[in-house]
């Protein structure tokens, strides 16, 4: 494990804030390797003549063993809408059509009718579906093997460090798997 300390007093008449600024790393060698990421966090308000003295140890682990190690708080996916215009529609439909859904997905082009923008930004509402003046004029659907990744984190990792370390124990787990068939 790696030992950060916090050791701080309050030689004052007046309360003293204690930040997590004020953590420091013990062993000068990782000084410079490890940082406090969010250095502003108001752990806790010293009195006068009070004093904090704390050992900490931090111990790197997977959310599988245990979710405080999680470094994600949210993490979805989904298949790439498709929608396809197979009749035209323009003039005051077209507007009327854009707004069923999210803004960016359908544009409205110069010569007044409706195209595909960006499929990527719809959610599958399906809303245009129940106006009659689109029946027929459009299909809905999505594209196999097309797979939007949506993964939130908390800090610790981005998001694509996050994909790219669970796809090593994916993989190492895929190995162990073929070893202990063969």
């Amino acid at each position: 494990p790696i030992i950060l300390d916090l050791r701080v007093k309050n030689s004052t008449k007046s309360p003293v804030s204690v930040y997590s600024s004020a953590i420091t790393v013990r062993d000068e060698a990782l000084r410079h390797k490890v940082r406090i990421i969010y250095p502003d966090i108001l752990l806790c308000r010293l009195a006068a003549n009070q004093e904090v003295e704390m050992e900490l140890h931090c111990v790197e682990g997977v959310g599988r063993e245990h979710v405080k190690w999680s470094p994600v708080s949210a993490a979805s996916y989904r298949l790439l809408p498709d929608i396809k215009i197979v009749k035209p529609i323009s003039g005051g439909d077209a507007e009327k059509f854009a707004k069923c859904f999210p803004d960016g997905v359908i544009a409205v082009g110069k010569d007044g009718k409706a195209v595909v923008k960006n499929p990527r930004l719809d959610m599958v509402s399906r809303e245009c579906l129940r106006h009659p003046e689109f029946e027929g004029k459009v299909e809905l659907g999505r594209v196999d093997g097309h797979y939007i990744f949506n993964v939130e984190v908390i800090g610790q990792m981005t998001p694509t460090q996050v994909v790219d370390k669970s796809l090593e124990i994916l993989i190492e787990q895929c190995d162990s798997l073929l070893a202990a068939l063969n």
